[in-house]
């Protein structure tokens, strides 16, 4: 998938964030980043601004976040750094006055620290904000969902040829 389908993705949150007069937003669920970066491994948060995109994450993944998400920002804690204080780092350099973050993700614990470590950002949950975007497809989703479908009626079809009427279940 090309990384237009990713920013025109990032473009709709941000209109929506916009609409709801919010500087930024902090995605932590891993499907979500993926879906907005392109991103497909784990242990990263990302935080969409108007200003720019930044994935939160650890050595681990430098590579992989330079090769999926060109022209992404990357923010790379050492492993002695949690991931809620290399967030609010980022959010006290951003001087952001509020933050969307996605609360039917985030759990109780982690919020806790984000906005202890946050003092100065308004945090502001909003439940299923992505899970309503990702709900319409765009063009390059659709031709994988057919694609999947495709490939899926095709294995059918060579089972279904394997089958012999003498055949159990066992």
């Amino acid at each position: 998938m090309s990384s237009a389908n990713h920013l025109a993705r990032r473009r709709k949150l941000l209109r929506e964030l916009k609409r709801r007069g919010l500087d930024a937003m902090l995605v932590t669920s891993e499907p979500n980043v993926t879906w907005l970066t392109g991103f497909r491994g784990d242990s990263t948060w990302a935080l969409v601004s108007p200003k720019q995109t930044i994935l939160i994450s650890d050595s681990r993944y430098t590579t992989q976040i330079e090769n999926e998400c060109p022209g992404l920002d990357a923010h790379i804690r050492d492993n002695r750094t949690q991931m809620h204080d290399a967030a609010a780092e980022i959010l006290a350099a951003a001087k952001l006055r509020n933050l969307g973050y996605e609360s039917d993700h985030l759990t109780v614990a982690a919020f806790e620290q984000l906005r202890t470590a946050a003092k100065l950002v308004e945090l502001v949950g909003l439940p299923g904000l992505l899970v309503d975007l990702r709900a319409v497809k765009d063009a390059s989703e659709i031709a994988e969902i057919r694609l999947a479908v495709d490939q899926a009626e095709r294995g059918h079809a060579v089972l279904r040829a394997s089958l012999r009427p003498e055949q159990t279940e066992r």
